[in-house]
């Protein structure tokens, strides 16, 4: 419910910034056709979001979600403690990120999920709904950190190489965990 508020606010304002029209869809309401033959928005890991199941082992990019979506890795070359995986684990991590479309050949998708409704949340936020929004092709990030410290709540983030892979020289690690406030 909260991934579906979360889209409904995503097409007002992309009506109200450029008067174009987003439609939102339940993942059990798409057809094969219409996943072909449009550009995606994927809102939900694929433990919440049949078509992001459907997707996770088709789209070409270094991102996973684990079993139940309680953690979510990033296949960093150079960067990963573990080998080349960086394994982000905290309840409240959310993440988006641009692939390109599995089944439309001139299409791309954009996935946000998280470990918690939370996370994707604040991943979400960070969709850019006008022209001139830039931001890397994939993000991410803590939300409670994101909450009080803006930008101090991304723990990775950057640019995909040629092959839609990670690239190192576009991209960063934060080596250090996020932390939460109390006040």
């Amino acid at each position: 419910e909260g991934m579906r508020a979360r889209g409904i606010s995503m097409a007002n304002g992309w009506w109200y910034r450029v008067r174009g029209a987003l439609r939102v869809l339940e993942d059990g309401d798409v057809t094969d056709r219409e996943l072909a033959s449009h550009n995606l928005i994927l809102l939900g890991g694929p433990d919440c979001n049949k078509i992001t199941r459907k997707f996770r082992n088709l789209w070409r990019v270094p991102i996973a979600f684990a079993e139940g979506d309680a953690d979510i890795q990033v296949k960093a070359h150079h960067l990963g403690s573990d080998g080349d995986t960086v394994t982000f684990s905290d309840p409240d991590t959310g993440v988006v990120f641009l692939a390109p479309h599995p089944f439309g050949e001139d299409n791309l998708m954009a996935v946000v999920g998280g470990t918690s409704v939370r996370g994707a949340s604040a991943a979400a936020s960070l969709l850019p709904l006008y022209s001139g929004g830039a931001i890397p092709d994939w993000l991410v990030v803590h939300a409670p950190s994101m909450s009080w410290q803006a930008e101090g709540g991304l723990l990775a983030g950057g640019f995909w190489d040629i092959h839609w892979q990670f690239a190192s020289h576009a991209s960063f690690v934060n080596s250090i965990p996020p932390t939460t406030a109390a006040f």
